[in-house]
């Protein structure tokens, strides 16, 4: 049987992840490749979602053998079916029941929100149903009868019933940027820091370390003091974890996903001892504003985020109260927030309406318009993961533009975004990452102060606007697009992070924090936030001192 790669390609894919091959470790996947008709790539891939599975970075004969045991040969292997001999018809024509097909479009799905079960989704299927199937001499069972009724009727196909632990897998690409991530971190930390040398994580040594790395769990469930891992990246650690040992550090704050540097000695190599922790750096300030609005006078803005209706109806009072607010203030930008078609409201929920999601959305967004036309207000429209009619992923793309009518005043932003208004830097994200991060930190006992401060200056600290990792079930990450769009790579003026936690006004290191709340809680009404920025003086630049804002209900 010929090889479907060569020695040349398999050390290219592996280089990509600083592997280095031997000549028996090349014929061995050589060999593999040939027999279960993988391409280098394929392998390579495959065996890094071993390694971080197993905490194994040396690549030998016996993990080779485990790759095969473990992986491989329960993987079906695609095979190149023989001309047929005979004219009998098939029950199953396409596919059938040994090919697997290439792409599974239910998986493009299997991240939905809770509470969308009667939504209309594509799910987990079984090979056609008995009222579609021919039934046919010589299918499966040998005795000719009639199919069942109950059965052709039943209903829940394809619903979980029961699981354990994360199904979802790291892709090749994933890995790399999660890994890239500490890479980059560590660079920032060394120079804030001035840490000369970083080291092996599980390396046993009997003097005091540096080390950085990312904060897992050992396991599934929250995070605690005791179940604290340390990842080292794959340049300086070969992507080893190592568990953390917080008995020596009493004022500390971390949450998985978290990249840190820490002085401490692992002087068996079983466990990180810490006794000094960076918890990051944040991004650099924007240039100079000294400037800003200079020629323009005071900025006004109003923020609002939704839901814009109330949990049991869908006439959107509280939209409709906002839009007034904004035709008698006239502020110079409204940034709105989704959801906008919220997938938790009864109605939606239900599918109790007499428009498709895309009207109800185009219709809220007609009426927003015409009812602030007078204004003049600029409009920013940020989507959300509740919304209903739009991607379920993170980042999100914009809302599609309207198909008519006019729209200028009306601008569609990715979540999360960075975008500038007459000079004013904004950052802002609906997803609600203070009530995520608050649910996972862990926090030492000298740890005090302001609690919702502090998980908001981690966001900065990790130049992230979504930094848990693993994210829970109903934030689904796109890797591939988290790089560009989802990373932080300015520190803004203004950071805005709706939250169901507390509403508030902070200033975080210079940046003017903001939580405006819920427009609508429930039943009944909520908040919304208002902000004006004066013109900067030469003697003082800083944003929040020239800056005033106020939270107000609806």
């Amino acid at each position: 049987m010929s090889s479907i790669v060569d020695a040349n390609e398999l050390s290219s894919a592996f280089g990509i992840f600083s592997v280095e091959l031997n000549d028996s470790v090349i014929d061995k996947l050589i060999e593999l490749c040939t027999v279960y008709r993988l391409d280098a790539n394929d392998i390579s891939e495959e065996w890094i979602a071993m390694s971080y599975q197993h905490n194994q970075a040396d690549l030998t004969l016996t993990m080779l053998d485990k790759l095969e045991n473990e992986v491989l040969q329960k993987k079906p292997v695609k095979l190149k079916k023989p001309p047929s001999r005979q004219s009998t018809p098939v029950l199953f024509e396409s596919p059938t029941l040994f090919d697997t097909p290439e792409e599974d479009d239910g998986l493009l799905n299997a991240y939905t929100p809770v509470g969308k079960a009667n939504l209309q989704r594509r799910t987990f299927k079984t090979p056609e149903s008995s009222q579609k199937r021919k039934h046919t001499q010589g299918g499966i069972s040998p005795i000719m009868s009639t199919p069942s009724q109950k059965y052709g009727i039943r209903g829940n196909k394809g619903e979980v019933v029961a699981k354990f632990g994360n199904l979802s897998v790291h892709s090749g690409l994933d890995l790399r940027l999660l890994n890239d991530m500490i890479e980059e971190m560590s660079q920032h930390l060394q120079e804030k820091y001035n840490i000369e040398e970083l080291s092996h994580v599980a390396i046993p040594l009997q003097e005091k370390v540096s080390v950085v790395g990312r904060i897992c769990c050992d396991s599934v469930g929250k995070l605690n003091p005791q179940s604290v891992l340390l990842e080292g990246s794959v340049e300086t650690s070969a992507g080893k974890r190592v568990p953390l040992k917080l008995t020596e550090v009493n004022n500390y704050s971390l949450f998985p996903g978290q990249i840190i540097a820490l002085e401490g000695i692992n002087s068996t190599g079983s466990h990180m001892v810490a006794s000094k922790i960076y918890e990051g750096v944040s991004p650099s300030s924007p240039k100079d504003i000294d400037s800003s609005l200079s020629n323009h006078g005071s900025l006004h803005v109003v923020m609002a985020a939704g839901p814009f209706t109330t949990s049991d109806s869908l006439s959107y009072e509280p939209l409709e109260d906002l839009c007034q607010i904004i035709n008698t203030k006239s502020p110079d930008v409204c940034i709105m927030f989704g959801p906008f078609v919220d997938c938790n409201q009864e109605q939606i929920s239900s599918g109790n309406i007499d428009k498709t999601f895309p009207e109800l959305f185009l219709c809220c967004m007609q009426e927003i318009l015409k009812n602030t036309e007078g204004s003049g207000t600029q409009l920013v429209v940020l989507p959300s993961l509740r919304d209903v009619h739009h991607d379920f992923v993170y980042p999100q793309p914009p809302f599609d533009d309207l198909p008519r009518g006019k729209t200028e005043r009306l601008h569609f932003v990715s979540e999360p975004s960075t975008f500038t208004a007459n000079g004013i830097v904004f950052g802002a994200t609906s997803t609600d990452v203070l009530l995520h991060l608050g649910k996972e930190e862990i926090s030492g006992t000298a740890t005090t102060g302001d609690r919702l401060g502090r998980l908001m200056k981690h966001i900065f600290t990790q130049q992230s606007f979504y930094p848990v990792h693993p994210p829970p079930e109903d934030v689904p990450i796109d890797y591939a697009h988290y790089e560009e769009y989802a990373r932080l790579t300015v520190k803004p003026h203004i950071f805005i992070a709706p939250s169901d936690m507390r509403y508030f006004i902070k200033d975080i290191d210079g940046t003017l924090c903001i939580n405006p709340g819920r427009l609508s809680k429930g039943q009944g009404g909520g908040t919304f936030a208002e902000l004006v920025i004066q013109p900067g003086q030469k003697a003082d630049t800083s944003i929040t001192n020239r800056a005033a804002a106020r939270i107000v209900r609806i």
